[in-house]
């Protein structure tokens, strides 16, 4: 048969609706048109639980009412829903032999339902299909239209495989994007900048609080695309943990925690640096190898909500909190000492209590732990801006 250009037009708009949220309107429009038919709309059927759900963007000609009263009355006597289960993934679905039936004419479905709205044939092309779920886009012709016929089912045939291909490309970029999204805000709420470096110090990932310090020039900066220190001592111990992060073999946890002065010399922000595993690493660089994730705390932000939420967690004493609260703020052994007036040997039993209660075996696990289970701030998240820097692809952050 001839390649139409109704054909043509359609498979060319199914490719263009895949990056383009606004193209799915007109796609539904232009495969409900070559099936003869006057409305139809994206359906995906859920049998554990059952549910029945319409794809908005998907459809066109849709009545909200009709939808709504479908949903509620007609949903689970429809007579079309034993075709479909009985059909397969790219396989189309016509109810011509059963809407011609003396027993269908007399049903409500058809009297209370179809026939009100001028529905009569109905057609499903089948896009996937498992033993808990299948997906289709449904179109139902008027009585002006009458059965279905050969030629339609074959433009039809001619388009389905590309309308799959589509949709499933869009579902999984749907999939990842609504993924990165909570990821964002998740990452947006908290009060850490936070930095996914390679091992020449390049940002492959950036949240809005690092963007932010690094533009506030504050000890740190973003030189050439990496991370970079002002002051040159610093910047070589920045340079060298970042380089051990990244060439961790899996059997050790390198790790370490950096003073970062401001201009005046006094101490602004910690970094804290634990590898990324190769697991989590490719989403980032696009390669299987260690990256450094860089979390920046401001230690002019309080942190003890999040030490308190942590110490809950895992059942930390408060004197083991009140010592997790200094070496979250970058404080040495000694020092911490000196501030909560304890003992060298409390300080360090402290530290084991906790590394044992948290199954960690490192100040570097220990911090990473931390991070990773305290990213959700108290308040209302804020909408990330678009990321300046680096990638748009993140690990989950328990995937660290």
């Amino acid at each position: 048969m001839p390649f139409e250009s109704s054909v043509s037009s359609v498979i060319l708009s199914t490719y263009e609706s895949v990056l383009s949220a606004s193209g799915l309107a007109n796609l539904a429009e232009s495969v409900v048109r070559l099936a003869g038919g006057h409305t139809g709309a994206f359906v995906s059927y859920g049998s554990i639980p059952e549910k029945t759900t319409f794809c908005s963007e998907f459809a066109y000609n849709i009545d909200p009412s009709a939808q709504e009263t479908f949903l509620k009355r007609f949903d689970g006597v429809s007579p079309f829903r034993a075709l479909e289960r009985q059909a397969g993934a790219g396989q189309i679905i016509t109810a011509s032999a059963l809407v011609s039936s003396e027993a269908y004419r007399k049903s409500a479905f058809y009297n209370e339902f179809f026939k009100k709205r001028d529905h009569f044939d109905y057609l499903s092309i089948m896009f996937t299909k498992s033993a808990a779920a299948m997906a289709g886009f449904a179109i139902m012709r008027p009585h002006s239209q009458g059965l279905v016929t050969e030629l339609e089912l074959d433009r039809l045939k001619l388009v389905t495989p590309h309308l799959q291909r589509a949709f499933s490309v869009r579902h999984l970029l749907s999939e990842q994007k609504s993924q990165l999204d909570m990821l964002e805000t998740a990452i947006a709420s908290t009060g850490y900048g936070l930095v996914i470096a390679a091992a020449d110090r390049r940002i492959t990932y950036a949240n809005p609080v690092a963007e932010a310090l690094l533009r506030a020039r504050r000890g740190l900066k973003c030189e050439a695309g990496k991370i970079a220190a002002f002051n040159p001592r610093t910047a070589l111990k920045l340079q060298s943990a970042v380089a051990a992060a990244c060439r961790a073999d899996g059997d050790s946890m390198p790790g370490d925690s950096l003073l970062v002065s401001d201009e005046e010399g006094g101490a602004s922000l910690v970094l804290h640096i634990v590898p990324v595993s190769p697991r989590s690493s490719n989403i980032f660089v696009e390669r299987e190898q260690f990256c450094a994730a860089i979390f920046i705390v401001n230690r002019r932000s309080p942190t003890s909500h999040r030490v308190k939420n942590f110490a809950a967690l895992f059942r930390v004493t408060p004197g083991e909190a009140r010592m997790l609260g200094e070496l979250i703020s970058g404080e040495k052994i000694a020092s911490i000492c000196s501030r909560l007036a304890i003992s060298e040997n409390t300080a360090r039993t402290h530290l084991k209590n906790i590394l044992s209660k948290t199954e960690t075996h490192s100040q570097a696990q220990l911090m990473k732990l931390f991070f990773e289970t305290t990213f959700a701030a108290e308040g209302p998240p804020r909408s990330p801006p678009a990321p300046s820097w680096g990638a748009t692809k993140y690990a989950a952050i328990r995937g660290f």
